[in-house]
């Protein structure tokens, strides 16, 4: 689910429409409703939403885009970021939070330093979504990366951190075997490294796990044990069709109520957290220890069912 959820920040953002208040105290309906709204009408004994008196859940289409032809028809939805796997997640989709992320000091990343150890940096200019930090002042503050979401939970918050740390351990031993090369080239290499490690993880780990072996050979999607695939079409395009990224990769079923904190002896649970205790807050990872023993939880707990059913974390959570 962590690796799923990571692969996907790299490949899939929607544009969203916002500002819209689509539930209103008269719950308009028809021609008194903006065309983008699509408001989710609450009924009045609803077995989670009555007891907080709410009777809509305002929901609003993503921003309008043409079909790839530019024809009039149905619409599409924008994807912002670029389809390929090119950890556009950890450097960032576009020039300006590209430089966002970036020291400009021996090829690596911007780094915030807690408990002596290398973070993500601190978003103090709210540039990531739906920071839930309240009083956001000194460490207790979201954090930044390539991508918005970075804060959504602890799986993301910490893959993006260790793509951090590699990318900045690559960046020093790049810059002590080529003494003549600048920041700009150090960067550039070690994204390649980056950027290369995550693809290499997505089919070989991965993909045979979500798509079975047979479906991957099937499709000629298997990894060679050695050298170089050679068959990348140029004709093809490589845009995420709508139908995969709002669809047929919605695997939310798999995501967990739980995550806990485990420690190396005995696997004793030292604190256990709800999901909808952690949405967009990472704060409860800087304390000295958390991190390992968040990571230690996620690898040691295994994730939902693939079912219909989803964690009313997820489902109640709006």
């Amino acid at each position: 689910m962590q690796w799923g959820q990571f692969v996907d920040h790299d490949i899939t953002l929607a544009a969203s429409t916002r500002g819209l208040l689509c539930c209103n105290r008269t719950n308009a309906q028809g021609p008194l409703i903006h065309p983008a709204c699509r408001p989710i009408y609450l009924p009045f004994n609803d077995p989670f939403y009555s007891r907080f008196n709410r009777h809509c859940n305002n929901f609003v289409r993503n921003a309008v885009g043409p079909k790839n032809s530019c024809n009039l028809g149905y619409r599409e939805q924008t994807n912002t970021v670029t389809s390929f796997i090119d950890a556009s997640m950890v450097y960032g989709n576009d020039y300006d939070r590209s430089r966002l992320v970036r020291s400009f000091h021996n090829g690596e990343l911007k780094i915030e330093k807690i408990n002596g150890k290398e973070w993500l940096p601190f978003d103090t200019m709210n540039n990531s979504l739906a920071c839930a930090v309240r009083n956001r002042q000194g460490n207790n503050r979201c954090v930044f990366a390539g991508d918005v979401r970075v804060n959504q939970q602890f799986g993301i918050t910490t893959l993006q951190l260790m793509f951090l740390r590699e990318h900045n351990r690559l960046a020093n031993e790049l810059a002590k075997l080529n003494h003549d090369w600048n920041d700009e080239i150090i960067y550039q290499e070690a994204r390649k490294i980056i950027s290369a490690m995550i693809q290499h993880i997505t089919y070989n780990e991965f993909l045979p796990e979500a798509l079975g072996r047979s479906v991957m050979r099937h499709y000629g999607l298997s990894l060679q044990p050695i050298g170089h695939c050679n068959s990348y079409d140029s004709n093809l395009n490589p845009t995420i069709l709508n139908e995969f990224g709002a669809a047929a990769y919605r695997w939310h079923t798999l995501v967990q109520k739980y995550y806990h904190k485990i420690g190396i002896i005995n696997n004793r649970v030292f604190k256990r957290y709800e999901m909808n205790q952690i949405f967009n807050n990472p704060t409860h990872l800087y304390p000295v220890g958390s991190l390992d023993r968040i990571i230690r939880g996620i690898l040691k707990r295994p994730t939902d069912r693939f079912d219909h059913i989803f964690t009313e974390d997820v489902s109640n959570n709006h």
